[in-house]
């Protein structure tokens, strides 16, 4: 976790021995204060500055100035020196002691205007990748961030991207992004367009994204950040953790469900995965003390009635 006050900044993480806080802090050697403005940018109003860390890479921006600092400092491995380093001015030191860093400018979209340059950007973990909606090439895209480049250009590292604006398409043609604007709603495109709140994981594969255009608010559902749709909110949430636990909750209570139904003999099994909309079974015999057992891996509700008679 990175944090920043006047042009002084901080970090704290988790120490590379697994049991430990560590922590870091700069500065007039930090990258805001170097990079950003020798003295305080945005008249020391601290709410301009805005950092994003997720899958191994950190973005730094300013509201009020055209740059971002993309910094790449490595989803595992990381030693304790890297990470302290990745708040920094040392942009163009290169070795296993420091991150990767890349330099861009978003374009026109600053100097006052109130329009951030960075919404959001987040790590999927199901597909290695991560995702922003950011001002970048004088328009706001969604571009996908393919962390594997990232981490193989953070190996190679020559300290060559660190003080010169790296541009859109260049990045694109190397692979560290891909432009998948056409796949956002459009009014994650506007120049206007505010996070409504914070991203929100609500499963595994869904996250919440809340963005405000104006008076408009719309809450966005993704299970990849490539396809949305907008958030029911009156709908019940259910997630199958396992095959032995399943959790739901209607928005007042949350009940984790549990069964042993896997461990179970199928040496008696009847019928298995069956799709119908009305089933008999007739000649079943069965002992004292033995069950039938039913199991729903439907979304309809099934009702089921067993009947029979004891000699």
């Amino acid at each position: 976790m990175a944090g920043t006050t006047g042009g002084y900044m901080s970090v704290v993480f988790l120490h590379t021995n697994g049991t430990q806080a560590d922590s870091n802090s700069q500065a007039s050697t930090s990258l805001y204060r170097g990079y950003y403005n020798s003295g305080n940018p945005g008249n020391n109003n601290d709410l301009n500055r805005y950092i994003f860390a997720s899958g191994g890479i950190a973005l730094f921006s300013h509201r009020d100035f055209g740059r971002t600092y993309i910094v790449c400092y490595g989803r595992t491995g990381a030693s304790n020196a890297r990470i302290q380093k990745v708040i920094s001015n040392q942009v163009t030191s290169a070795n296993a002691s420091y991150p990767y860093h890349y330099q861009t400018n978003h374009g026109n979209l600053y100097s006052q205007t109130s329009i951030f340059n960075i919404n959001f950007f987040e790590y999927n973990p199901n597909t290695g990748k991560s995702y922003a909606l950011m001002y970048w090439g004088d328009k706001r895209r969604l571009l996908e961030f393919n962390v594997d480049a990232w981490e193989a250009k953070l190996a190679s590292d020559s300290g060559g991207t660190g003080n010169a604006d790296q541009t859109l398409d260049a990045t694109i043609s190397q692979g560290l992004v891909t432009d998948i604007s056409s796949l956002a709603p459009s009014d994650m495109l506007n120049d206007s367009t505010l996070m409504g709140g914070p991203v929100v994981r609500t499963a595994k594969e869904k996250w919440l994204i809340p963005i405000r255009n104006g008076s408009t608010h719309t809450i966005y559902e993704t299970a990849d950040f490539k396809s949305y749709s907008v958030y029911d909110t009156t709908s019940n949430y259910s997630e199958l953790i396992t095959d032995d636990l399943s959790v739901e909750s209607n928005g007042s209570v949350t009940n984790a469900l549990t069964n042993n139904l896997e461990a179970l003999d199928k040496g008696g099994t009847v019928e298995y995965q069956t799709s119908f909309n009305q089933l008999e079974r007739t000649g079943l015999v069965i002992s004292n003390n033995d069950r039938v057992v039913v199991r729903n891996n439907g979304g309809s509700d099934l009702a089921v009635q067993v009947m029979g008679y004891e000699e």
